[in-house]
Formats: C-alpha cells, structure tokens, sequence
C-alpha cells in the first residue's frame, strides 16, 4: 500500500468515525426529548395521511412534503412515528456530515475538514435540530450537499456536478421552500468567475442548464401540483417570493387554506399586533439570531480563521460571501416583511462557515498552550489543534447537559391530563400545538387574550379545554379571565419556574347554572 492509499484510507476512517460521532450524540439528545419540536405534531399528522394514502391531505398542507414523507417510509420498520421521524433527522445529520466533510476539504484542506466535522458533529444548535420531529436535518443535509456539488461544478467545469447540485437544491426545496435559493448562489458565483475570465461564457451557459435541469427534475412534480391546485404558478403554500423579498406584506392568512386545517383560528387582526420594523432592526435581529445559531465560541474561530485567511479574494472566498450575502438578503427580507427570523433560519447558510473556524482552531490552541506554559507541553499543531477543539467539546457540553424543551413539560402534562377525560370529542385550544397533541385532541389555535378566551366563542369553535400560560397574559387580564363563568380551572401545572393552566370550558347548561363555581 502506498503513502497516498494510507492516507487516504486513514481520511475514509475519521470521516466514517465523525459520523458515528454526530449519530451518537443526536441518539443521546433524542433519548433526553420530552417534549418534540414545536411544529413536530404537524410534521407527523402529514406523514400519517401519506401511510393512508390520503394524498389530497399530504400536498394541501402549506409543509412542504420530503420530510414527512419518509417518516412514513421508515415507520414500518419501526413501529413509532416519533422514532421514525428522528431517525430520519439523525440519518440525515450523518449525510450533511459526508457533504461538509467534502465541501471544506476541497475548499480548504483535509485538515480543516475533519476539524468542522468534529465542531458540527456536537455542536448543540445542529444536534437540536437535527435529533428531534423536525425538518431541519434534512433540508440541511440537502443544502450543504448542493454546495458540495456546486464546489465540484466550478472547480471541474463538470456538467454531472451541475446537474447534481441542481438536483439537491430541488431536494432541499421540497423540505423548505428557500432551499432552491442554492442553485442561484451557484449561479451567481459561476457568473463572477465569469466576470473574472476564469470560466468561458459558452462554460457557463452549459452549467447554468445542468443546474435549472436538476432543480426541474426534482422540484417539478411538487410545483405542478400546488399550481393546479392554486391555478397559478405556485412554488410554496407559505410565503410568496415577493413576501420574503420585502416585496409585499406578509398576510396573516395563508395562500392556500389546506383542508386537514385542524380547526378554523379564533385569532383575529386585532390579536397580531404588527409593530413597525425599521432597516436597523432588521440588521440587529439578524445578526442576534445568527450569533445564538452560530455560538460565541464558533463566531471567535471563525474569526480568528478569517483573519489567518485574509488577502486576496479566491474563488473561496466569492463562493461563502456570495452565499452569506444572499441568504442575508433573503433574511433580512424576510424579517422585513413577516416581522421574525429565527436560529433555524440562520443556521444552514452559517455551517459552511466552519471551514474558517477550522482555520481558527490550531491558532486558538496555540495561544492557550503558550499562556499555560507550565503544562510544558511540546508546542505543535497535533496539541494546538486539540487544546481549541477542548474548548469547543467543553462548550458545547455544558449546552447539551440539560434536559431539552423542559419549558414546555408543563404543556404536555397538561394534554396528558385532558387525555384522561371523559369529554369526547376532544378539542384543545393553544398557541401551540404541544397540549393538543398529547391529549390526542384536535387542535384549536388562539392567541391568548380577551377576545379568544371568550367561553362563547370558544364553545361556537368546539373547544372543551384551554391550556394557557400565566406568562402569556398580563395580571389584570389574566384576573378578569378566570373570573369568567364558563372557564374553570381543573389543574395547574409547574415546570421551569412557568406555570401552565389546564381550563375547561364548561357546557353552557353548567356555566348558566353557576356549576363549578
């Protein structure tokens, strides 16, 4: 065997081995889930429509269908739609580890890809979202893995690699709708090395092709249906273009209304108060939430690798600005329009950043070993690469120690309380989905307040409970609810310092009569 075959072997083993690491990890995180992602019910009630083949339900909901739709390929082979949908998260938190692994080591070396590799692989912002009901793992997967390709695409003047990167931009969009963004970048990328007299025009116009046939051929089928549904173009049953771009305002309704909607909302114009963002809020929201996606300790590699980096631009260096400038127009966009962004909105556009906290850690090693000089350890890049990746393992642990989604214990408590009632049909009304979904219940949306707390509207929607935080109105509010006849207080639940309320809304036979009080 030759030196390159051992090297190369040894490469294939590290790699093989991180991903068992981001395996491991994301199986531990999901052991410590007790209570699943947000939007997680959601996520399952799709994937159940698609094992009853009730299609019509699948491509009506305004989530776009990848990810549950391999929940439901999977849940056969393990008997529960909750495992089910993790194990497709941390599955796909491997595969992004094999396409970051790829991307920085053609980007910036074999050294700096293992490196990211090790920081991705426990870093606690990407272990929550890709070991838990969501999506997230998956478009991420998707989305570095179009990068990869579109690395190759540039750097081999490869029409395979085009169509490959245009392949999983289409997979990405059919996650989350901004995915398809990738295949721009690319695009854009491929026109300044244009610009620049690296790529022949005649070069690019072949590339540019291979990428839209790739976005064609795996994002059409999806668009067909939501446009005949829609009767025009339609690329997302969530916010259009023109909403994310700041083009238009963003609308409290959706574009389409899916019939599998639980129930119609309580909510009205008069509940969402929308206060007016100005362009610096924008930019301080963007770069709070990329900073809480990305980590302080991160964000000091990062910049100490692109300091270590600086000099002239490379096809690198236009390849991560252009990608961060993009999606950072899209987000600021989106902020502008709909008034939130959030961590995972910003995390898939920062992670190919890790090359350049790779480039950091050595250097941040280095200066730890030279200030703890009474280690007399020898001064090498082996011991400076593993005193910085001992400061990120020891961050990211203490992130990872505790019990994830605790504030919201007391939500399920509290659908597990209703469970046990008598009352059928059941209908809980939220702001969120947890109650209603460990009551097995249908889910009855409000936004807390005089107006949906009302116990007769609430009684004209079907709702028998309420589960409602103390925190989620003011006190004199939060007074004037529960001195309500029809609204009765069945239990309280405490968890994380929060309390939660479980209320029952009462017949209109008992509330007339005073019965409960």
């Amino acid at each position: 065997m030759t030196g390159a075959q051992h090297e190369a072997g040894a490469s294939k083993r590290v790699l093989a081995g991180l991903m068992l690491v981001a395996v491991a990890v994301r199986s531990w995180r999901w052991g410590h889930t007790d209570v699943i992602f947000a939007d997680g019910p959601r996520f399952l009630e799709i994937a159940q429509a698609a094992g009853a083949g009730e299609w019509g339900l699948v491509f009506a909901d305004d989530f776009h269908p990848l990810y549950p739709l391999l929940i439901a390929l999977v849940q056969p082979l393990v008997g529960d739609w909750e495992l089910a949908a993790a194990l497709v998260s941390i599955a796909s938190a491997a595969l992004t580890v094999y396409f970051l692994h790829e991307l920085v080591r053609l980007a910036f070396g074999a050294t700096p890809a293992w490196i990211a590799c090790a920081m991705f692989a426990v870093h606690p912002t990407a272990v929550d979202f890709s070991s838990d009901v969501q999506s997230e793992g998956l478009y991420l997967a998707g989305f570095i893995g179009a990068l990869y390709c579109g690395w190759r695409m540039l750097d081999e003047r490869s029409g395979r690699w085009a169509l490959g990167c245009g392949c999983l931009a289409g997979i990405s969009y059919l996650v989350r709708p901004e995915g398809v963004g990738v295949a721009g970048i690319i695009g854009v990328v491929a026109m300044l090395e244009t610009i620049r007299g690296a790529l022949p025009f005649r070069r690019l116009a072949t590339l540019g092709g291979g990428i839209a046939l790739g976005v064609i051929l795996a994002a059409a089928p999806y668009v067909w249906v939501l446009s005949d549904s829609a009767g025009s173009l339609t690329l997302t049953r969530k916010k259009s273009v023109a909403v994310v771009l700041g083009l238009q305002q963003a609308s409290s309704a959706p574009l389409l209304a899916p019939p599998s909607a639980p129930l119609p909302s309580l909510m009205t114009p008069t509940d969402l108060p929308v206060a007016k963002r100005g362009g610096a809020d924008g930019l301080v929201e963007l770069a709070r939430k990329s900073t809480k996606a990305m980590r302080y300790e991160i964000l000091l590699l990062l910049g100490i690798g692109l300091w270590s980096a600086r000099g002239r631009p490379s096809m690198r260096g236009l390849f991560f600005l252009t990608l961060v400038g993009g999606y950072g127009v899209v987000l600021f966009g989106l902020f502008m329009s709909a008034g939130y962004i959030s961590r995972r909105h910003c995390l898939p556009v920062l992670i190919p950043l890790f090359g350049y906290a790779a480039l950091g850690v050595p250097l941040l090693g280095d200066g730890i070993l030279r200030m703890l000089r009474l280690w007399r350890l020898p001064r090498s890049p082996g011991w400076a690469t593993a005193a910085g990746l001992l400061i990120v393992a020891i961050a990211s642990g203490v992130q990872l120690s505790g019990d994830r989604a605790q504030r919201h214990l007391a939500e399920r408590r509290a659908g597990e309380r209703v469970a046990l009632s008598a009352t059928r049909p059941l209908v809980v009304a939220a702001h969120r989905r947890y109650g209603a979904y460990y009551a097995g219940a249908r889910y009855l949306p409000i936004q807390p307040s005089l107006y949906t707390l009302n116990p007769t509207r609430l009684r004209e929607r079907g709702a028998t409970h309420v589960i409602l935080h103390e925190t989620a109105l003011d006190s004199a509010t939060w007074d004037q609810v529960l001195e309500r006849p029809g609204l009765r207080v069945v239990d309280r639940f405490e968890a994380e310092g929060r309390t939660t309320l479980l209320i029952e809304v009462e017949a209109e036979e008992a509330s007339g009569s005073g019965a409960g009080r």
